[in-house]
């Protein structure tokens, strides 16, 4: 899941990105986006979180389950995310929020008015990946996640 952002940059662009987690996408990509009518679920692939303390040390955390629906022709989409770390409970993040069509990119709020989320759909709709933060405690939890179907 993780390469060298110079890397990644290599014959591809940016789609968005947190500062720590950055999705990119190849540009001469095909968009069949607004052509989509069907609903679908995606299936977990790769995901990284971490747990920022108050104090701002990062301690490890993951992502232990989660699931990710889009509804193409409402051009929405709801997530749940299953994390845990060590010295807190587990969390269970929600988001849910609308598609740009032209470019597949997605934002939300979470359950908390502090929680955010970027992401972007493959422009065929077989993919989609997307960076979250939500509060816990006096810190957050931070991730990013990748979907298939």
């Amino acid at each position: 899941m993780s390469v060298a952002f110079r890397d990644a940059m290599l014959g591809n662009k940016v789609t968005v990105g947190d500062g720590y987690f950055f999705l990119f996408r190849t540009p001469e990509t095909v968009n069949l986006l607004p052509s989509l009518k069907t609903k679908a679920d995606f299936n977990l692939t790769a995901s990284a979180a971490f747990h920022r303390l108050s104090s701002g040390e990062i301690a490890a955390a993951s992502v232990d389950s989660g699931r990710f629906s889009v509804d193409f022709a409402q051009r929405s989409y709801e997530t749940q995310l299953k994390v845990s770390a060590s010295g807190i409970p587990n969390q269970l993040i929600e988001f849910r929020g609308l598609i740009d069509p032209s470019t597949g990119i997605f934002l939300g709020s979470g359950n908390n008015a502090d929680s955010n989320l970027a992401g972007a759909l493959s422009l065929d709709g077989k993919q989609a990946g997307y960076a979250f933060r939500a509060p816990v405690g006096s810190g957050s939890l931070q991730g990013a996640t990748l979907w298939g179907r």
